[in-house]
């Protein structure tokens, strides 16, 4: 007669299967975040090729992040504007993210992937640059491309959610992070692996507008943020890398030294 298990097999086979589980967890969640950062990778190429085929067809000038108007229901960001140059509607969510509802300005909030603000272009915004630690509300003057390095950041992962809950996915305010005495132009944004916006809730929109580095994301600064560089290369860094500058990246474009 075949006899059941005891107590302690039964204790012995569940700290076996509890000790591969916790050994067999990390490298699967590992091999997740590698996949989404290679699919991050792809799609910040793709975005940013976009913005150099539209800059061809408009005198070598970037896209705006926000093209704002006095109106505010005429107000485009970039996923309106890069309509055309853009492959699939599949480019606007960074990998792991939620999906905008919609391309509109009323929706930019919902977006994981942020142009730089310094492309942002206003009528009645800055005429030159934005004065220090004062984030301008678009300029007067489209951005050129020529008039910038290779290594310029243009797009990055953003985090994203309801624009009632002060998020501003669509692009990352360059002029609010800490400046760099020895190089204005690449001092770093805001940039976290947490989500700065939930963290921070006393500053608005304006005052955050931050680099989400999502991916492996520790709470300590140890996850990576995916950022599309002007060159067409995208690359992957981690949130200490960057806010320290060791990226050696150039944020500021309209800090840029002739």
């Amino acid at each position: 007669m075949r006899r059941g298990f005891t107590l302690l097999e039964i204790l012995l086979a569940i700290g076996i299967i509890a000790l591969l589980a916790a050994i067999l967890f990390p490298v699967i969640n590992g091999a997740k975040v590698g996949g989404q950062v290679t699919a991050a990778l792809s799609n910040a190429k793709q975005l940013t090729e976009a913005a150099l085929l539209y800059s061809v067809d408009v005198d070598g000038n970037s896209p705006p992040s926000t093209a704002y108007n006095k109106k505010e229901a005429l107000r485009k960001v970039w996923p309106e504007i890069l309509k055309e140059y853009l492959k699939s509607d599949a480019l606007l969510t960074a990998p792991g993210a939620t999906p905008p509802p919609s391309r509109r300005y009323s929706d930019r909030g919902f977006l994981s992937w942020g142009l730089n603000a310094d492309t942002a272009t206003n009528g009645s915004g800055c005429a030159g640059t934005s004065p220090d630690g004062v984030p301008c509300e678009g300029y007067r003057k489209s951005l050129s491309f020529d008039s910038i390095p290779s290594n310029s950041a243009l797009f990055a992962t953003t985090p994203g959610g309801d624009p009632e809950q002060r998020y501003c996915g669509h692009e990352f305010e360059p002029n609010n992070g800490t400046r760099l005495l020895e190089d204005v132009a690449m001092s770093p944004p805001l940039v976290s692996d947490k989500d700065l916006v939930k963290v921070l809730p006393m500053l608005p929109c304006t005052a955050l507008r931050p680099v989400y580095a999502r991916y492996g994301s520790t709470g300590q600064d140890d996850g990576r943020a995916v950022i599309g560089l002007l060159d067409g290369s995208a690359k992957a860094f981690t949130s200490k890398q960057l806010s320290s500058g060791a990226a050696k990246l150039v944020w500021r474009l309209r800090r840029v030294r002739g």
